[in-house]
């Protein structure tokens, strides 16, 4: 947003009159005694006005072929014994049309308009003049909504509904949707969130850079997500991209300027969306590692065999499984995995059910049992590592760890490690799971270890894209290893069913790039690029540098 701009004169004005307005009890120009900002709290222009307050905000917003609807139901709170009436002050994108507004109960007739940009900025400019509230600078120069004048009664709730639309800016094969919120962090507006996107042809990815937004339908042409119950809503507005899908890996670019030098950040989003019905996948081989120490006790670790056995059942006839339980000393199944089959599948669920907790952890015995077993052959390794602390019992150092992780993982198995709780290694897990070319997951004490695992066991239907790797090269053709700086991760994962490839880094010069993506795909090697001339980014997509920076600081610790 830009900066906001007042005249010593106009200022002092605005000043002078909102508060002879306040003293007197009387609502400045015209506005309602409360302004709701949904994206911040409720302003009083009435020093004498019930003081009402924003309770929920329920967002659900619709894509389809580009154009987004967005439904914002705001519900406002009156504790106070007087009734009252307030306004909606509402940022939306530039160029969007209201379809609906209206509210409950008895009042002016419901209207609501987007203020020609002239107009919102005075608007603008007169309430944060009148307010005197550095709160408000934060949406100057945004396009704003004003509605009409509803009520507010007293000891009671008032749900205001409104509704626009907009078309979603194209750029490099994605749609991109904002919706607007507080960065502050005092903000602590319960926000439900629901997003539903439809194509007429097939998506390959839909992806937030800025929030952690819960998967509930993928189909080949539509996704339905929703921000995750029983989790605070990060602040700030939320992003969105959808990738339509191109050939069997679809990529697209989010670059950031740096406004004090030449270079800049970039975002390489790789999407493979759903794969088709015949598609062939490897079978695979999984090593169930299951943490009983005694901190493991009671629900956490009911829900973590109950996930094991989902596992069990989920495998195909042939494809194979190890489980290794550890705790102060490390126990398995069997000295090797074994198939999949009507005639192991008895033993192996006993095993799961037979398990009991208590001891310390010795996670770098269990680490090491589970990478040192000979493989399965023609299958694809993988290991589901689970913990909820750090490690107590033979080699606790995280270094150590991690080299000998390294040098012992000679079947290049992907570990995909999950964090139970509040006290787990995060970094240690992270390494974990990124230089195999996994991925870590962390459960916090109130979501479902059983789901945690399940999510991310129906995603490993067999690895689509394995062995990635990324190269730049300049305009003529040839590699450089000079455009481009600080990427992470930095060794590329796997990309299973449904999965994506995020890759940040730092541009050193505004010049044209290739990006070069090679892998295998179904055993064979495979070349994907993608084009972009770094001249031409603007200081924008501020989430960029934001992403790059978490990822380097994750990678230092």
């Amino acid at each position: 947003m830009n900066s906001l701009a007042r005249s010593s004169f106009a200022a002092l004005a605005a000043l002078v009159a909102s508060s002879l307005a306040l003293a007197q009890g009387v609502a400045p120009h015209g506005w309602s005694s409360n302004v709701v900002l949904p994206q911040a709290r409720v302003f009083r222009t009435v020093a004498e006005a019930p003081e009402l307050s924003v309770s929920r905000v329920r967002a659900d917003v619709r894509i389809v072929d580009g154009v987004a609807t967005t439904t914002l139901d705001v519900e406002v709170s009156n504790p106070s014994a007087l009734p009252s009436e307030a306004e909606l002050l509402l940022p939306v994108p530039e160029g969007a049309v209201v379809t609906h507004f209206d509210f409950e109960g008895a009042g002016s007739k419901p209207s609501a308009r987007i203020l020609p940009k002239d107009e919102a900025r005075a608007t603008y400019d007169s309430i944060v003049a009148q307010l005197r509230d550095p709160a408000l600078l934060e949406f100057a120069g945004a396009t704003l909504l004003r509605s009409s004048v509803f009520p507010v009664p007293s000891h009671g709730r008032q749900t205001v509904r409104v509704k626009y639309e907009e078309l979603l800016a194209t750029e490099r094969g994605r749609w991109d949707y904002e919706l607007v919120r507080s960065a502050s962090l005092a903000g602590n507006v319960p926000w439900e969130v629901s997003i539903d996107v439809s194509a007429s042809s097939a998506i390959a990815d839909v992806y937030s850079p800025t929030h952690d937004l819960e998967l509930v339908t993928r189909e080949a042409q539509h996704v339905v997500l929703r921000a995750r119950t029983g989790v605070v809503m990060q602040p700030g507005s939320l992003r969105l991209s959808v990738l339509a899908a191109k050939g069997a890996l679809s990529t697209t670019l989010f670059a950031s300027a740096d406004p004090g030098g030449k270079g800049g950040w970039f975002l390489l989003l790789a999407g493979l969306g759903v794969l088709p019905p015949d598609a062939k996948l490897p079978l695979r081989e999984v090593t169930l590692v299951l943490d009983r120490s005694g901190s493991m006790a009671g629900e956490k670790f009911d829900q973590a065999k109950a996930a094991a056995r989902q596992v069990l059942e989920g495998l195909a006839e042939g494809e194979a499984i190890s489980i290794l339980d550890y705790s102060s000393d490390v126990a398995r199944f069997a000295p090797t995995a074994v198939l999949k089959t009507a005639d192991t599948l008895p033993a192996l669920r006993a095993y799961l059910d037979g398990l009991r907790v208590g001891g310390g952890t010795n996670l770098d015995g269990a680490l090491a049992a589970a990478l040192a077993t000979p493989p399965t052959p023609d299958r694809l390794p993988v290991v589901l590592f689970l913990t909820d602390g750090r490690p107590t019992e033979g080699e606790t150092r995280e270094l150590e760890i991690q080299r000998r992780i390294e040098k012992e993982n000679l079947h290049q198995r992907r570990v995909f490690t999950f964090g139970v709780g509040n006290d787990v290694n995060a970094p240690l897990l992270d390494s974990l799971a990124t230089d195999s070319r996994a991925r870590a997951r962390y459960v916090r004490p109130s979501e479902d270890v059983e789901r945690a695992v399940a999510e991310v066991f129906a995603d490993l239907s067999g690895p689509v894209v394995t062995d990635l790797e990324v190269v730049a090269r300049q305009a003529d053709g040839s590699e450089s290893t000079r455009l481009v700086r600080d990427l992470y991760p930095q060794v590329q994962p796997d990309l299973f069913r449904g999965d994506r490839l995020l890759l940040v880094g730092r541009y050193l010069d505004s010049a044209p790039i290739r990006f070069e993506i090679r892998g295998k795909r179904g055993g064979s090697e495979s070349t994907w690029t993608l084009d972009h001339d770094f001249s031409r980014t603007a200081a924008r997509n501020e989430f960029v540098p934001r992403l790059w920076a978490m990822r380097r600081i994750a990678a230092l610790e």
